[in-house]
């Protein structure tokens, strides 16, 4: 339906709406590019890597980097629901095993779901690395993941080596660990 105006609007009417419409988008571009404002971007490659602190499946806290110095970290954002991260923790797990001696420990960072679902999940897949619980998701925030599954491999001393987006066959991976350990 199309409504009719009484008046005409006047060239100052128009001139208003503009104004208005102007000022908003200035301020919008204003207020995103303050910091906290901008989405996150992942940290770079050959930056330190972030630390913080969660708990894992029974509660304990771990700190990254700082409980890991020494070791090499392969740090997994993942929910239940994503099918690539379904067929994949198991192939790391089987890394994990293998690799584990030698001074690799994988983190699985789970994405803003419970404690159960994390749980049920790890549980069904029969994943032995520990999980730890992001329920609020600011990590995974700090981290600048948008999308799941994301890794980072952290080398001996915490820096960031890798940064890997998605699916990763598990060749390439195990080349990525042996690289670094």
């Amino acid at each position: 339906m199309h409504l009719l105006r009484e008046k005409p609007e006047s060239g100052r009417e128009r001139y208003g709406k503009y104004l208005t419409g102007y000022a908003f988008f200035f301020v919008l571009t204003v207020c995103c590019s303050l910091p906290g404002c901008a989405r996150k971007e992942p940290p770079a490659v050959g930056a330190e890597a972030p630390k913080f602190t969660l708990p894992d499946l029974r509660g304990e806290k771990m700190t990254v980097p700082d409980d890991f110095i020494g070791r090499v970290v392969i740090l997994r954002f993942w929910v239940d629901s994503c099918k690539s991260c379904e067929k994949e923790m198991p192939e790391i797990d089987y890394l994990y095993k293998k690799y584990k001696e030698r001074g690799l420990i994988v983190l699985a960072v789970n994405v803003g779901q419970s404690r159960d679902a994390a749980a049920a999940f790890m549980a069904k897949l029969k994943i032995s690395y520990p999980a730890l619980l992001d329920t609020n998701s600011a990590i995974t925030e700090q981290y600048g993941v948008k999308a799941v599954p994301f890794t980072f491999v952290i080398d001996r001393k915490g820096v960031i080596r890798k940064r890997i987006l998605g699916e990763t066959e598990r060749e390439s991976f195990e080349k990525i660990i042996q690289d670094i350990l």
